[in-house]
Parts: C-alpha cells; structure tokens; sequence
C-alpha cells in the first residue's frame, strides 16, 4: 500500500474502514500548542487526526459548523461519518505532513490525462483517485528531492504527481455527499421552522406554503449541484474556471440558505429580522479563526482615546432614551483628558415591520385580560413609548410594554 512507510493498517474488525496514522518524527510545532485548533482552518478538506477506540485516526472535514465538525475517516465511507467538536480532547493536527491548503491527504479528486482515441490522436479526459501520501522523495528521473502527492486511481493504481502537476486536479465531492449536505440542512430548516409555527401559533395555510418554499429550495439547489458537476466534468485545458463550478458540500448549504432567504423575504412571508433569528437555528456559522475576542461584552461598548489611567465604570439600559439606563462614570487620577466615547447601544425590535405579539385587554374587545395575539407594528408614535400594531387587519394602538 502506498502508505505503508509512514501509516500502519486498521486493525481486523473494527469497522472503522480507514487506516491509522503512527507518531512520526514530522511532528509540526502546532501539534504542542494546546490552543492549536483555535488557530486552524477546519474547512472542508481539511486534515487532522480523531482518537477513536484506543488510536489516532486520520480524518478529513466535510462541513464545520460552529464548534463541531462532520469528518470522514481517510480511506473510509458516508456510513462512518460523525460530528466532533473542535476543542475535544479527541482532536490533534495530522502527525505527518498531509499537503498543501488546497490538497491533503484523503482528498477525492479528478485528474486530467490525454486519453488515446481510436483516430490516432489523443482527447483530455477525467480519472478520479484519492491523494493517498505527500512525502519529500526524489523523483524516478533522479532529481533532487522535492514534494510530491501520491494520487490513488480506482483502475489504474498510484501515481506521483508534483505540485507544479496539480493545475489539471480538481477536487472531487461526490455528488451523494452534496445531496446529504443539503438533506441535512433541509431537516434542520423544516424543524426550525415548525417550531417558530408553534410558537407564533401561525396558520396551517402559511406554515404549509413555508415549508413547500423550503421543497421547491432544495430542489432548485439539487438540480444545481447536478449541473456544477458535469460542468467540472466537461471542464477543458484552456478554459477559465468559474465560481459556479463549485460542487463542496459548504458552497451547496450556502447556496440553499442564500436562496431559501431570499425567497421567504421576497414573497413577505418573514421579515429580515425573523430570518436571522431562524437561520441562526439552521446552520451555525464556523467560529472565527484565532483565540476569542477580549473585547467586552457590555451593551454599550467604550471606545477610548489616550485615555490611560482612566476608569469606566456602568453603561447598561435599553437605549438613549431609557429613563432607568445606568450612568456612566469617568474616573480620571490624572490631569484631565481628552475622551471619545462611541456608545453603541442594542437594536431594538420596536420598528416598523416587525412581528410581534401584543396583549390585549378589555378595551380591545376581547373576552379576558393579558390575551396576547400576533401582529406587525405599523407606526411608532410618542418617541417611541406607543406603536400602533396590526391584527388580523385592525391596528391598535397600545403602550411598548404591552409588546414582545
């Protein structure tokens, strides 16, 4: 096997349909980091190692979502894929050299040959393999060494490829890999938003033309990974590749929650401000690269200029016009100085547009006091203490504590 100088075999019977990798000497200097994952790019592609049963396994990432990643074991298959999170103890970077940003080990690609036609001349044409190793070896010719990938091909066996070879290699996503991506996000959407249905109390007919936006979303999506993957298989010498040839998993989910946004706002069946609240349930955004941020977490964010030695201390309360904000307090041991203060204080969802629930009383007409019913602000009166919201088609005007 290709990976026999720097990988040992998984053991008989254990199901894990990968290989395991063995501490080498090609040990990076992240690997004695412990904040490592902090600073690395878990992108789809990516490698890096997963403790499973006793041993290190090699694994690729196929979607990072937050603090979690869906990984693929190298050499594996979809049945033993699973979700970890980053900062698990599980986790380590590849103890061997696994390529370059673009190409690692575990990779499917395509690669580009000039295939022999039956006329005597020769037509470029795809094989697909797997990067198998990315070792510093000499090339057959002689030459000095130098770093070369090791490309499996399912009929064809290994082959070394140089870095400089690697322009006519097109990574490969399986298109069942995209349709279970977009399968998940799909699951994810319908359950986000029946929940919101339930707690909005909203009407079978709108939950129902919702969810069959949601179908005519996935399909549309579908049918467009379809066509991104003949597109690359068509793909020619010569030709400028395109952004609508991408076919990851990441671009395809992207692509669909882009779309689905769009469609759900256009037709005025969720605000913005509802759409974010939903999407946030959806698909979490990875989380940024680098340790986490110092910066406070006040509502009201100082910033401060040359003003070293001075203490700030309050700063909460809804907004500027909020009668009960706490003050802030400038302590200054020195002579006085010069301060910019930017006070950036939370938007509120008291505007017009937004759906909110509002409790009604006696004098609305309804049977009981503290009924609460759904509706859309329509105007914000009395600097901003009164709204006027509108019901199944009538707007009353109530007090903003009366609104949530």
């Amino acid at each position: 096997h290709p990976l026999a100088s720097t990988w040992h075999g998984a053991a008989a019977g254990n199901g894990m349909g990968g290989v395991v990798a063995e501490v080498s000497s090609q040990v990076p200097k992240e690997a004695l980091d412990p904040d490592w994952w902090q600073k690395f790019n878990f992108r789809e592609g990516s490698s890096f190692e997963v403790f499973v049963e006793g041993d290190w396994w090699q694994v690729n990432s196929r979607r990072w979502q937050g603090d979690e990643v869906f990984v693929r074991y190298v050499g594996g298959d979809s049945a033993d894929d699973f979700w970890i999170r980053i900062d698990s103890d599980q986790v380590r970077p590849s103890q061997v050299y696994t390529g370059t940003i673009q190409w690692q080990v575990g990779n499917i690609v395509k690669v580009m040959f000039d295939e022999p036609q039956p006329n005597g001349g020769v037509a470029p044409a795809w094989y697909q393999g797997e990067i198998t190793t990315f070792d510093y070896v000499a090339p057959e010719d002689g030459k000095p060494k130098e770093w070369m990938f090791t490309i499996d091909f399912e009929d064809e066996g290994p082959s070394n490829f140089k870095l400089s070879d690697m322009q006519d290699v097109r990574v490969h996503i399986p298109i069942a890999d995209v349709q279970d991506a977009l399968s998940s996000v799909r699951a994810s959407t319908v359950e986000a938003l029946e929940d919101y249905a339930n707690k909005r109390e909203l009407h079978r007919a709108l939950n129902a033309s919702l969810l069959g936006v949601v179908k005519g979303v996935y399909s549309e999506c579908e049918t467009r990974a379809k066509g991104r993957i003949k597109e690359v298989e068509s793909f020619l010498p010569g030709r400028p590749a395109s952004n609508s040839m991408q076919t990851t998993e990441t671009y395809a989910v992207k692509e669909y929650l882009s779309l689905l946004r769009e469609r759900l706002i256009r037709d005025d069946m969720l605000q913005i401000r509802e759409w974010n609240q939903i999407s946030k349930v959806i698909w979490q955004p990875p989380r940024p690269i680098g340790p986490p941020s110092k910066k406070s977490h006040n509502p009201a964010h100082l910033a401060l200029s040359n003003a070293n030695g001075v203490a700030v201390t309050g700063g909460g309360g809804v907004s500027q016009n909020d009668p009960n904000a706490s003050k802030i307090k400038i302590s200054m041991p020195k002579d006085p100085l010069k301060l910019r203060l930017n006070i950036a204080t939370p938007v509120s969802y008291i505007s017009r547009g937004a759906m909110v629930e509002v409790q009604l009383g006696s004098e609305h007409g309804v049977s009981e006091d503290g009924v609460w019913e759904i509706g859309r602000i329509v105007s914000v009166t009395d600097n901003g203490k009164s709204v006027g919201v509108c019901v199944e088609g009538a707007t009353i005007d109530v007090a903003v504590g009366r609104v949530r």
